[in-house]
């Protein structure tokens, strides 16, 4: 996924209208050369429904494909991308998103797309409608969200395959709690993936902070503050990202480069402050633990003493 700064590929890109209502406007140009269709769309009356799967459809493009949607107050799609890349816009984000990556188009926003490459491109794209989609992107914490990595082709493809009998299925609406359902599986699926790199991006952060402290006294209770997290949910997430929580980490990685300083000719007292320990005397003991030697040692196997 790619954030650019220049919308200017959508300047030019113009259509014939192909659909309004008074939920949905959009227009465009090409049509994918292939595409499997489940259209759940029933009276208009439908969109009263607080959330539910309306359109799911996988398409293949060759040649060049543009829509842009607007006034979709209560309509909201995800693109998944299979292959290819295409170009999204959605109010003032622009993304070029790639094989992998799954893309948001929300309501109350201008939202583009376009397909302008030589490579083939395949995508799955969901389409829920309902009158609660903002306070469900509020739940779902899903509000400043655009695009994310996903890699997950295989679920969204058993989530099609999975509504192709109902799709024959009439009247639609005797089929609502079932597109509630599918629609709610697709949110939390989209939610936890958000979450999940957001904790990862945090516990990337903390290791940073961390390491580029080396020579601080550090208070694992401040830095949980700093990063706005509890000290307990730190210690699990950062010990499921690296294997020890944060404490552990700074410590050892604290010997690692004592190990590299001594080995480089630094004096064992000079060391010892350079890591943040105050007192030769507890470093020199945490480094005979963690090295199996002491620090004056390891000194003089470099100088070949």
């Amino acid at each position: 996924m790619k954030i650019l700064r220049d919308s200017s590929i959508f300047d030019s890109e113009k259509g014939t209208c192909w659909r309004s209502d008074p939920t949905f406007v959009g227009y465009g140009a090409g049509y994918p050369e292939q595409v499997e269709l489940l259209n759940f769309t029933g009276r208009p009356s439908d969109a009263s429904l607080p959330c539910r799967m309306e359109v799911m459809l996988h398409a293949t493009m060759q040649t060049r494909y543009y829509q842009h949607r607007t006034r979709q107050t209560q309509k909201l799609s995800f693109f998944c991308i299979c292959s290819g890349r295409m170009y999204f816009q959605s109010n003032n984000s622009v993304l070029l998103a790639e094989a992998g990556d799954c893309v948001l188009l929300k309501p109350h926003c201008r939202n583009d797309f376009l397909y302008a490459d030589e490579r083939q491109c395949s995508y799955y794209e969901f389409i829920l409608t309902g009158n609660m989609l903002d306070e469900f992107l509020r739940i779902y914490n899903l509000e400043q969200v655009f695009g994310l990595k996903l890699n997950d082709e295989k679920f969204f493809r058993k989530l099609f395959e999975r509504m192709k009998p109902p799709a024959d299925v009439k009247p639609v609406s005797s089929i609502f709690p079932e597109l509630a359902g599918v629609a709610f599986e697709l949110l939390q699926r989209i939610s936890s993936a958000v979450q999940f790199q957001t904790r990862s991006s945090s516990v990337d952060e903390i290791r940073d902070f961390l390491e580029q402290r080396i020579k601080e006294k550090i208070s694992m209770t401040a830095v949980a503050g700093k990063f706005n997290i509890d000290i307990h949910d730190m210690n699990r997430n950062f010990q499921e990202a690296f294997g020890v929580t944060p404490y552990q980490y700074l410590k050892r990685f604290r010997l690692r480069k004592a190990g590299e300083m001594l080995r480089a000719g630094m004096l064992v007292k000079e060391t010892s402050a350079a890591v943040g320990y105050r007192n030769v005397k507890t470093f020199s003991t945490e480094f005979r633990r963690f090295y199996g030697m002491p620090p004056l040692n390891c000194r003089k196997r470099r100088s070949g003493k």
